[in-house]
């Protein structure tokens, strides 16, 4: 039935029945609304010509609609939405040139289901005026464009709010600004982006407050400034914004950047502490507990024993978390400092689960004895499958795993024992524990065959690559240097140009350390027949000039600083001793026994 002909029925049934057609239209309306709320959609459409219903009721009815429709399921709600959408398109378009006026419950959830030129169509009536609305819907509007790095009109519509009565100090606009600011950080040139928008906004009255700071910060921070990321701080300082909680953490993410730096790592954390707020919270805790395990992590210092890094971090660790967990692990903590003259222990933190594995990479390298990473990790497993809370978060991912994996698989002869953590992350856990056991990934993966490669063992390095790929899990570029690095150091060409082949089908471009572990085979002259011959350097889209000048740069003899790097890198050794056959042996026969997922 056409549009013409539902109109004339309405009229003709009102005329019928003593009625106007408009009482006609909305007693059918509100029909519709309370048991077809679908079919409204085709009656407004139908009804959409002169002389139209009134255009207040029209609104009435497109609010209910999307009420109705925001309360479906998502599969559901989007389709009816855009159906929506474009039904109100084509209802905005009146002979009699009036102006709809809808408030933020109509446009704030019919945004989520708009494409972005429904977007920029429904915000270009609001510019025209044939859609009247209120700030707080253009602040949708800015927040919406924000999220969708839509910086120019972000901005445009923050300014438009304003101009319709906005309070640029309030927190809806501020928030906007906040949004807007770090979606400047997408875009190339994001900090400069974010400085200029800074000066666009305090020229039009916002004033900057701690978040706004905040937000500038981290954007300078992951653009890697962290001489701004400084200057906007020391600013921040001076016109009285006490640093929170979110201030230390973007502090500590840049330490992560510049770990080297003792000064920078110092200075932040004793201002994160006397920020009071650490102590309880979490999130800040561990990202100090990071830092510090990063830091003395790095390469030894000569003279340095590194046990006094453990000692260090450790005594970190006991003033922000309970040791508890640790304790019962039987890592041997330092005196506990938080006993008060009275006798009593000051309230600390339940570890988390990241607070405990950076403890723990520490302790495993400069704290603990040869063999005690194995008698550490069956203790963990123990008290994991009782359920002790703090412990078992642990096992969640395959974090915790790794660290221990990586400590058994330095020692050449406990590939055996390396092996069982691997089939342990491959078993569900009990009921007792109360978490599900975390599979073991790339990196549990890459460290296993590391542990095999790095003792010349390559067929198990191979075996377990061919069996985490039957597993779904690709190798990644610590893989494949592991791979490249042990056929060198067994001095095998063919192994490692094979290595280099697939690493090249995987997609892995070559890295520093792909060429440092290329410079050490010594026969430097038949790498690069087969090199020519394979013509893997095709893989690399130079032209012809410059593939080989590039060949002669990865075969030539590394540099002074690049060999002194060298120097200090651990030798691979090609052969096993005595003692580690049949642990090897027994390692191969447990992988091959490992349980398919």
């Amino acid at each position: 039935m056409t549009q013409r002909h539902d109109k004339l029925a309405i009229e003709a049934y009102a005329r019928q029945y003593g009625k106007l057609g408009r009482e006609v239209w909305s007693e059918v309306a509100l029909w519709l609304l309370c048991y077809q709320k679908h079919t409204l959609i085709d009656f407004l459409e139908a009804t959409h010509t002169a002389l139209y219903p009134p255009i207040n009721w029209v609104e009435d009815c497109l609010c209910c609609l999307v009420r109705h429709y925001n309360l479906m399921e998502t599969n559901h709600s989007h389709g009816w939405s855009q159906l929506l959408v474009q039904l109100f398109f084509k209802l905005v378009d009146r002979d009699t040139n009036e102006q709809y006026m809808f408030n933020s419950d109509f446009f704030r959830p019919l945004l989520a289901h708009c494409t972005a030129l429904q977007v920029n169509e429904l915000y270009r009536m609001i510019k025209t005026g044939k859609v009247k609305v209120l700030h707080h819907t253009l602040l949708h509007f800015a927040d919406h464009f924000g999220k969708h790095d839509r910086i120019e009109q972000s901005l445009d519509a923050l300014l438009e709010a304003k101009a319709a009565g906005a309070d640029i100090n309030s927190v809806p606009y501020r928030s906007c600004c906040s949004t807007l600011l770090r979606a400047s950080s997408q875009h190339p040139g994001g900090l400069r982006i974010c400085l200029r928008l800074i000066e666009s906004l305090v020229s039009v009255g916002v004033k900057l407050n701690r978040i706004l700071c905040n937000v500038v910060m981290l954007n300078a921070v992951e653009a890697r400034d962290l001489d701004t990321a400084d200057a906007i701080h020391l600013s921040a300082i001076q016109q009285g914004f006490a640093p929170s909680a979110y201030t230390c953490a973007i502090r500590l993410k840049a330490c992560k950047l510049d770990i080297s730096n003792v000064q920078r790592l110092t200075e932040t954390i004793e201002e994160t502490i006397a920020n009071g707020e650490v102590r309880q919270n979490e999130i800040v805790a561990t990202e100090i507990m990071h830092c510090l395990a990063l830091h003395h992590t790095q390469e030894f210092q000569e003279g340095d024993s590194g046990f006094g890094r453990w000692r260090t971090v450790a005594a970190a660790y006991m003033q922000l978390f309970d040791p508890g967990p640790l304790t019962r692990l039987g890592v041997k903590m330092p005196a506990d400092a938080s006993v008060n003259t009275n006798g009593t222990v000051e309230q600390r933190m339940p570890p988390t689960r990241h607070a405990i594995a950076f403890l723990l990479t520490v302790y495993l390298r400069y704290g603990s004895k040869l063999n005690e990473a194995e008698r550490i990790y069956k203790r963990w497993r123990e008290l994991v499958e009782a359920g002790d809370a703090p412990l078992a978060a642990c096992a969640t991912t395959p974090n915790v795993s790794n660290i221990f994996l990586r400590a058994i698989t330095r020692q050449k002869s406990k590939m055996l024992q390396a092996a069982r953590i691997v089939k342990d992350m491959q078993k569900p856990l009990p009921e007792s524990a109360g978490v599900e056991q975390a599979e073991p990934d790339a990196y549990t993966w890459s460290i296993f065959l590391h542990g095999f490669a790095s003792t010349g063992q390559m067929k198990l390095a191979e075996q377990v690559l061919r069996y985490m790929r039957s597993r779904s899990i690709e190798p990644n570029h610590v893989t494949w240097t592991s791979l490249v690095g042990a056929y060198a150091a067994a001095q095998d060409s063919e192994g490692m140009l094979d290595a280099l082949r697939r690493m090249g089908q995987g997609g892995f471009a070559w890295n520093e350390w792909t060429r440092r572990n290329v410079t050490r085979l010594r026969n430097q002259q038949k790498l690069k027949e087969l090199l020519e011959e394979q013509r893997l350097q095709q893989n690399l889209d130079f032209s012809g000039e410059l593939k080989e000048g590039l060949v002669h740069k990865l075969l030539s003899g590394p540099d002074d600083k690049a060999a002194q790097e060298l120097g200090s890198l651990p030798e691979m050794s090609p052969r096993l001793n005595a003692g580690a056959v049949g642990g090897f042996a027994d390692s191969a026969t447990e992988l091959a026994e490992m349980p398919a997922r």
